[in-house]
């Protein structure tokens, strides 16, 4: 599906872009501020991704950075703080690409495919892929949460209550779908990578799709027949 060896800088270029604000109107310390700071959080996730949180040192991150470890502190009381910080863009990154995609769908199929896509398509840029396959455990710990994960589960939710395609469903399985959705898509990517499979982000998507459509085409045939009986009597 990928090779383990790519170099991927899109996510990179989204933490600077996130971190930036205008330049225009900043002052040259303000400047200088933002510079540090996103060399600082580039710096610590290519060694996360590289050697994991666990491995990784403040020193190493200082090393990587080119700055001075009391420039560091100014920033950051530790590690751990840059790790929340980078899964939680990461989190809301995806969830800028699913609600952008997927509300451009004009049927189940599309819906579904598209949202699977979207998630997809963040996670399986090498760099952001080697992130989440070195540090599973704690990857998963602050991912699931993480405030913008809590707004990929809200958003999805509410799309498919206001989705036409799936007006079957009862407000309890519109949030199980969300939840299982996007555990499921994560699984999907990273076990991916750990067995070193070949097959490409379309076929996944494919059977993604498939699995969950023919899963809730299934709740619509049952609750379709449970009404039928609640009605002859």
């Amino acid at each position: 599906m990928y090779k383990k060896n790519d170099t991927n800088v899109i996510f990179l270029t989204y933490i600077s872009e996130n971190l930036s604000t205008n330049s225009d109107r900043m002052t040259k310390r303000e400047q200088n501020k933002q510079q540090n700071d996103t060399a600082i959080v580039q710096a610590a996730i290519r060694l996360f991704a590289d050697k994991g949180l666990e491995a990784t040192t403040i020193g190493d991150i200082v090393t990587a950075s080119g700055l001075a470890r009391g420039t560091f502190y100014n920033y950051y009381k530790s590690k751990d703080e840059i790790w929340e910080k980078l899964v939680e863009m990461l989190a809301q990154r995806v969830n800028e690409a699913i609600n952008s995609l997927r509300r451009q769908a004009t049927n189940a199929h599309d819906f579904v495919y598209e949202a699977f896509m979207g998630y997809a398509k963040v996670l399986a840029e090498p760099l952001v892929l080697s992130l989440i396959v070195k540090n599973q455990a704690a990857f998963r710990k602050s991912l699931f949460s993480s405030h913008s994960m809590v707004s990929i589960y809200k958003d999805l939710e509410e799309d498919l209550k206001n989705s036409a395609f799936f007006d079957y469903l009862t407000p309890q399985q519109y949030q199980m779908i969300s939840f299982s959705m996007v555990g499921a898509g994560l699984e999907i990517m990273v076990q991916s990578f750990n067995q070193d499979t070949t097959f490409s982000l379309q076929e996944a998507g494919k059977f993604f799709t498939e699995l969950f459509l023919g899963g809730m085409e299934r709740m619509e045939t049952f609750s379709s027949e449970k009404q039928k009986v609640k009605n002859e009597k």
